[in-house]
């Protein structure tokens, strides 16, 4: 009868951190109890400790947002074509795609906080260096040089997302990375306002670099002071090691397989969402540049716009949304709208406010979702080096993308967004089609209590 109620019955225990720990017991063959699941709500680092990661992630990502008003500007200067124009954001990514195969890597074995101190402190360096090629004019080739050279050390994105895996539990994980990726709103909400208004000062459009190289830096020093390692931290039942009785599940222990096939789908949607976001980040400032005649300060008011409206969608919106539809769902939701809103921008028979609101809720409900999935579906001593492989796969795009796109963008702006528009479609029916199957949803099943 004892048996009988305790294998019925379930056990809690409060965290360190104030959160809870549920287990539902069982019955092992020879009447022991064992714990057959585990659901862990602690965080293992303190609350500041997650504040400043996701304060420094908006400041890293000031470093995409701010220069974006000055492309227009860029292109006088140098006196570019629109083929040429996407040689600025492919050579950042082409360093880039350096750093996200080796730093996220080292960060698993060194740690994350180190590693992204760094990071962030030359990426600084290499900013002000792009700065200083613009206010010295020393030309275009030096500019890429330096543009080249900064992306070299533009890592922190995956070690940010490997952070958050690393220390939240796995129920609560897809929250937090929105709470990222409304980190990553705000810079969107200041950057390009800032961005515009800098460039109209008697700095001119060296003046965004020079605010960007700062802003990395303040990030790098709050790292190194308040941020806490999440390295060598294990979550257990009852203890930071796993004391207090009872074994975790099986689907959450460092012995996890990694399901291969659906790893390289989750790069492949990766792959296909960057090219969208290639096409709105490069090319549309030049639209409303072309289109409309916009000047900086009237591109980053509007771009602060359509980042406001995702910031409100992410707050407000997200986790009720997620709650109803489920993680694939609101991926594929996400997806949809990015799809309808670059298709939107490239017919001028649309009004340009409602395209960019749509794709503001696409970006809004999207992002979260390739590094959840690819958390859920690797351990966690390989979060680093998957997550650091999506941002290769992602570098990888960044360096084509806009070199493909620049030459529809020169045939015809409507090509450029269309083309992008219809390759979103593939990424719902993707997120589609692993929602109903039974190898994925085994996959990314989240244990529960």
């Amino acid at each position: 009868a004892a048996a009988s109620a305790a294998a019925a019955a379930s056990a809690s225990s409060v965290g360190p951190r104030g959160g809870r720990c549920r287990a539902a017991v069982g019955l092992r063959a020879g009447g022991d109890v064992a714990f057959a699941s585990v659901e862990d709500t602690r965080l293992l680092v303190s609350d500041r400790s997650i504040a400043v990661m996701l304060a420094a992630a908006g400041l890293s990502l000031l470093g995409f947002t701010m220069p974006t008003p000055i492309m227009p500007a860029l292109r006088v200067q140098f006196g570019l074509s629109a083929g040429q124009v996407g040689l600025i954001s492919s050579s950042f990514a082409a360093g880039m795609f350096f750093a996200v195969m080796i730093l996220p890597a080292v960060s698993d074995t060194r740690g994350r906080k180190p590693v992204a101190v760094l990071a962030l402190a030359m990426t600084g360096v290499g900013f002000l260096a792009q700065a200083l090629v613009l206010s010295l004019g020393l030309g275009f080739q030096a500019f890429l040089l330096a543009r080249f050279l900064t992306g070299l050390f533009a890592g922190c994105n995956p070690i940010f997302k490997a952070y958050l895996a690393d220390v939240v539990p796995a129920s609560m994980l897809s929250t937090y990375l929105v709470y990222r990726e409304a980190a990553a709103t705000t810079a969107f909400v200041v950057g390009p306002a800032l961005g515009g208004y800098l460039a109209t000062t008697s700095m001119g459009v060296a003046a965004p670099l020079f605010a960007t190289s700062l802003a990395q830096l303040v990030a790098a020093c709050a790292v190194w002071a308040l941020m806490e390692e999440s390295i060598g931290l294990r979550r257990g039942f009852g203890g930071e090691d796993g004391e207090g009785g009872g074994a975790v599940d099986k689907s959450t222990s460092e012995d996890k397989r990694v399901s291969w096939p659906l790893v390289l789908i989750i790069f492949a949607i990766s792959f296909v969402y960057v090219v969208g976001q290639c096409c709105f980040s490069s090319f549309f400032p030049l639209l409303m540049n072309d289109r409309f005649g916009a000047s900086p300060r009237d591109i980053g008011v509007v771009s602060t716009c359509y980042a406001l409206v995702a910031l409100s969608f992410q707050v407000l919106c997200y986790r009720p949304v997620s709650r109803r539809l489920g993680l694939l769902g609101v991926g594929a939701l996400g997806a949809l709208a990015i799809a309808a809103g670059l298709a939107g921008l490239g017919c001028d028979a649309v009004p340009l406010w409602v395209t960019a609101l749509v794709y503001a809720v696409g970006v809004a409900s999207f992002p979260a979702t390739i590094p959840t999935l690819l958390a859920r579906s690797v351990p966690s001593s390989r979060r680093g080096l998957a997550l650091g492989v999506d941002s290769i796969v992602n570098s990888l795009c960044r360096v084509v993308a806009p070199l493909s796109l620049g030459v529809l963008y020169a045939r015809s702006p409507g090509l450029c967004f269309q083309t992008a528009g219809v390759l979103m479609l593939s990424v719902v029916a993707a997120l589609l089609c692993l929602g109903r199957s039974r190898v994925a949803t085994a996959a990314l099943t989240v244990t529960s209590s």
